[in-house]
This record gives C-alpha cells, structure tokens and sequence, in this order.
C-alpha cells in the first residue's frame, strides 16, 4: 500500500499544475504561430493549385475587367437627393388697362369716359366694350364692368393734369 505524505502530495499536484500549464501554452502557441493556408491549397481547384508548378503565370485579358471599368468609380457613396418638383406658377392675371375719368347719367341714358392710354379718352354707354372688358352699368361715381369672368366696380378718378 502506498501512504503519500502531505508532502509527496503537494508535490504531486504542482508538477500536475505546471505539466497542465505546458500543455495550455503549447495549444495557444500552435494555434497563434500556425501558418495560413497558401493559395497553392484552393480548395475549388482554381487559381495556382490547378497549374502545374513549371507553367508560366498568364495574366487575364483586360476584357475580363470592363464590367469594372464601366462603373463609376467616383461618384457619390450616396444617392443625390432628386431635385424638388416645383409647380410652374400660373399666368399672371389680366388687368383691366383702362381707368373711368367721368360719367354722364341723364334720364335713361348713361355714359362713361374711359382713359385707355395716354391721351386715348372714350364715351362708352352700357353694353359696350373696351380694353377686353363689357361695360354692365354707368352711375353717378362709379361703373359696373365684366371683365375676364368677374364683376368689377371702378370708381370715377378725375383726371390728372398732364404737364
């Protein structure tokens, strides 16, 4: 029968410490020194593997890289946000070129003197038109026309001295 002293067993429970140590350092060494497979080892067969040792590397033909080429290679890492849809502005409304300077009610007849343009005055009665516009009704200080779809009053403005 074996009797192990205190001692013999501390004895043995630091050699099996260090040999478990050694056995530890010798795994992580093989795994961090071991080498990288080589291109030589494809596992697919291709590239240098698939040639015989003494046969000359043969570079590829530029045409194998067009699809390369034809990207473009500077552009933007990003989509460029699109360009804001803007409504085109709708036509400018018209405007009535013609101002009343006076009126004339008598009765049952009215009139109206209309300025156009400089120099350029017309007596108009209801019903007629000028500058695009029907003329409805002629009173004391203002007229009543129909002009581009709407209803519009136009107040008398005397005329202005011309220098």
């Amino acid at each position: 029968m074996v009797v192990r002293t205190l001692q013999g067993k501390r004895r043995f429970l630091w050699s099996a410490s260090v040999a478990a140590l050694a056995g530890i350092v010798a795994v992580i060494a093989s795994a961090a020194w071991s080498p990288l497979p080589s291109p030589t080892a494809s596992p697919r067969g291709h590239g240098a593997a698939s040639r015989p040792a003494s046969a000359p590397a043969q570079a590829r033909p530029l045409s194998d890289y067009a699809a390369i080429a034809a990207r473009p290679l500077r552009g933007p890492l990003f989509d460029p946000k699109p360009a804001p849809v803007v409504a085109p502005a709708p036509p400018p409304k018209p405007t009535l070129n013609a101002v009343v300077t006076g009126t004339a009610v008598g009765g049952e007849q009215a009139f109206a003197v209309f300025r156009s343009g400089p120099g350029e005055e017309q007596l108009l009665g209801v019903g007629e038109a000028i500058a695009g516009a029907t003329i409805l009704a002629i009173g004391e200080d203002s007229v009543t026309v129909q002009f581009n779809g709407e209803t519009i009053h136009l107040k008398v403005q005397p005329p202005k001295e011309e220098p």
